[in-house]
Parts: structure tokens; C-alpha cells; sequence
């Protein structure tokens, strides 16, 4: 891979796993749908959960672009909470076909 370019991996799960499941964390977890989450707060989601993973394809977005992606019909964003504390995300879309 050259610099700049950027490789998007999708998941599609279409059978339940064979392998137990991974353990909860310690602690009080909580997965908490964001009704109507503000493009401030899906940054730092997506910051904080991301950037160990490298991930950027949503960073150079404009506030527009972020706004107009979670508009669409069909996305729905998660916040994962530990103990009270935001440790992680889960941005789903609904597939209509």
C-alpha cells in the first residue's frame, strides 16, 4: 500500500458464531443507543475508539458530511459505557435490500 491510500474492510455475519462468546469486561457495561448524537460527540467516539486502530476514514469528513451520514435512514449509533466511562462504539446500518 502507498501512502495515502486506504483499505475499507465491511463484515457481514450471516450464521451465529461456533466459539463461545469472549468474556465480559469487569465492571457495569452498558450499550446505550445515541438518539440523536451530535457530530461533536461522534468524533470522540470515534476518536477515542479508533485511534489505537488507526482508523481515518471518517476524519477528514466535514461536520456536513458527519451530520448528512447520521441522518441516513437505517444508521443508528451505540455508545458502550464501562463503570460510567465511554469506552467504546458501534455504528450500525440497516441494509433495506
Amino acid at each position: 500500500m502507498t501512502a495515502g491510500e486506504v483499505t475499507i474492510t465491511y463484515l457481514e455475519q450471516l450464521t451465529r458464531p461456533r466459539y463461545a462468546a469472549p468474556p465480559r469486561p469487569a465492571g457495569k457495561v452498558e450499550i446505550l443507543r445515541v438518539e440523536r448524537p451530535t457530530v461533536r460527540f461522534y468524533r470522540y467516539l470515534y476518536d477515542m475508539v479508533g485511534r489505537p486502530w488507526r482508523w481515518i476514514s471518517r476524519r477528514d469528513k466535514s461536520d456536513e458530511e458527519i451530520a448528512a451520514i447520521l441522518a441516513r435512514p437505517g444508521v443508528s449509533l451505540f455508545a458502550i459505557y464501562v463503570d460510567g466511562e465511554p469506552a467504546g462504539m458501534a455504528e450500525l446500518e440497516a441494509d433495506s435490500t
